[in-house]
């Protein structure tokens, strides 16, 4: 595999995140069924791609350099 990604885009890893907190909140006396786990997954994700878009076009916005074609 030579393609790499930072960590917060693995959906693994925030599955295992999301998993720990689950873990942690039944611990705590917290229902959690898988059900709410994929909600949270799903929820996480799509958050992650509106920051993501929102990111990069702030950091396109305050370029000191502009866009080539080539």
């Amino acid at each position: 595999m030579t393609d790499s990604k930072p960590w917060w885009q693995s959906r693994t890893l925030l599955g295992a995140f999301i998993t720990l907190a689950s873990a942690a909140a039944s611990a705590s006396g917290l229902q959690v069924d898988s059900a709410l786990q994929g909600d949270v997954m799903n929820t996480v994700t799509a958050a992650g791609s509106v920051v993501g878009a929102a990111i990069s076009i702030w950091g396109r916005l305050k370029a000191d350099s502009k866009l080539s074609a080539s």
